[in-house]
């Protein structure tokens, strides 16, 4: 979890905030990856978070459920993707963080294959669907690990539940700035309110995703957390560009990093 830490260590010593792009990996194709991370690298984000794609995406709207499907589609199997990461890894300081799907982690051994991920190069885990009775084995691993496990909190979600996700997470909390599927558009739902309640239960750095897509949002986002996750503009980006979508996906980076707070 070191890199996850020190990012936001950093961040925070700076009194900035940071941006955590996220892309799935084989979208356009496999062989794009590492130009990408190159050029998000660039940017000099907190974090940049991959997606495992997989054909029954978890609350993803149809820009990223799209994306994962043509990536399938592509041949961009798992080990194909580890295998990039094992090359993209020393290439980069960045913490490279994987969304990955329940399903994919159960089917290729729970633990077995998280240690095998972090080996190639991960540096903390995103599992939205993961259930209560696989969690213990999940936490127990990315601490064994010392890689980051950061769980999702929705508008919605009780203030049990809200103490529950934030205690198991560890190197960030993903708040989602509202209910839904990703890439939605509309205001965001109360962020710094509900950081501070988050932060009221441990001084945890916080993420905000779930439809964040210009710098307007990225500014609304991080007044209080500590970085804007933004998924499906990226993924539009390397959509409409796909001569070259690392320098797509640089210019927007760019763009978006003009709503990130500075030192008040």
């Amino acid at each position: 979890m070191s890199r996850v830490r020190d990012s936001f260590a950093r961040l925070r010593s700076q009194q900035r905030s940071g941006l955590a792009p996220f892309i799935v990996a084989g979208h356009p194709c496999l062989e794009q990856l590492q130009p990408i991370v190159a050029a998000l690298s660039a940017a000099q984000p907190a974090l940049i978070e991959i997606g495992l794609p997989y054909s029954d995406p978890i609350a993803d709207g149809p820009v990223i459920s799209g994306a994962m499907h043509h990536a399938l589609s592509r041949g961009a199997t798992i080990a194909a993707i580890l295998e990039k990461v094992v090359r993209i890894r020393p290439t980069t300081n960045v913490p490279l963080v994987a969304m990955v799907s329940h399903a994919i982690v159960h089917r290729l051994g729970g633990a077995a294959f998280i240690d095998n991920a972090v080996e190639c190069g991960f540096d903390g885990f995103i599992i939205p669907d993961a259930d209560s009775s696989s969690l213990d084995e999940i936490t127990a691993t990315c601490a064994r690990l010392d890689v980051s496990l950061s769980m999702l909190v929705a508008p919605k979600t009780s203030p049990k539940r809200l103490e529950q996700q934030v205690r198991r997470s560890t190197g960030f909390v993903y708040l989602l700035a509202r209910a839904g599927l990703t890439g939605t558009n509309g205001s965001l739902t109360d962020v710094s309110r509900r950081v501070a309640a988050i932060r009221a239960i441990a001084d945890i750095p916080v993420a905000v995703g779930f439809g964040i897509s210009s710098a307007s949002h990225v500014r609304e986002a991080t007044q209080e957390a500590d970085a804007a996750i933004v998924g499906s503009a990226f993924v539009r980006a390397i959509d409409a560009n796909s001569d070259d979508p690392a320098a797509a996906v640089l210019r927007l980076a760019q763009e978006l990093s003009a709503g990130l707070r500075s030192p008040r």
